[in-house]
């Protein structure tokens, strides 16, 4: 196994946080700017429903983010194991 440059090495690792944080992070991102405009209409509607519809959405998109992050960490692994680059 040849050793990898810092330049490859960066690369590799800049890959692999791209893959991880934004592959398949669509839905997080909608959920998100559903609850943002859930806030600005519950602040000119004066309504306590908006905030905490947004709340529930924030929430829902912060499991969605760390669900998603997890399930691609694990591909991350798989595929090192896979190609020999596994620990």
């Amino acid at each position: 196994m040849t050793t990898k440059t810092l330049k490859q090495q960066y690369i590799m690792f800049d890959k692999r946080m791209t893959f991880i944080v934004g592959y398949r992070n669509l839905y997080t991102f909608c959920v998100a700017m559903i609850g943002v405009m859930c806030l600005y209409y519950g602040d000119t509607l004066a309504s306590p429903y908006f905030y905490m519809l947004a709340m529930f959405l924030f929430v829902l998109a912060g499991k969605l983010f760390t669900d998603q992050v997890y399930v691609n960490i694990d591909a991350t692994y798989v595929q090192d194991v896979l190609s020999g680059d596994g620990r």
